[in-house]
């Protein structure tokens, strides 16, 4: 067996290894349970009851299948892409292994330069914000 590292013997070696494996994330410490963080408590910060509800929807204009779509769509759309033709856009989208629908939404962009993932979801026909 070649070993990378020739200053401990391999019996050393393992016992280090299994010492780092309880250093691991989500694994209990070598620590004694008494020097465990506990969990907070219901009124205490983080605790269960200290969860905000979630407020919002969806911008003016937009429903919320157009909100999904457009995410969905500028995952698979580089950051400085644009301005982009529809050519590269489309390209840039199956490089980037972009799922059969979205390749198929942007296969009917409308030759032409665009400015963003907005642009090009309007010109498809889709929502986008109003009177932001």
């Amino acid at each position: 067996m070649i070993r990378g590292n020739s200053e401990h013997s391999p019996r050393i070696d393992e016992e280090l290894a299994d010492e780092s494996r309880v250093l691991r994330p989500g694994e209990a410490s070598r620590a004694g349970q008494w020097r465990e963080p506990e969990l907070p408590v219901d009124d205490e910060p983080g605790g269960p009851m200290d969860v905000e509800p979630r407020t919002g929807g969806t911008p003016k204009g937009m429903t919320e299948s157009d909100v999904d779509g457009r995410y969905e769509m500028a995952r698979y759309l580089p950051t400085g892409l644009f301005p982009a033709t529809d050519v590269q856009i489309q390209s840039a989208a199956d490089m980037a292994n972009a799922p059969r629908p979205v390749t198929m939404e942007l296969e009917k962009l409308p030759e032409g330069t665009y400015d963003s993932v907005t642009d090009v979801w309007s010109t498809l026909g889709h929502g986008v914000e109003s009177g932001r």
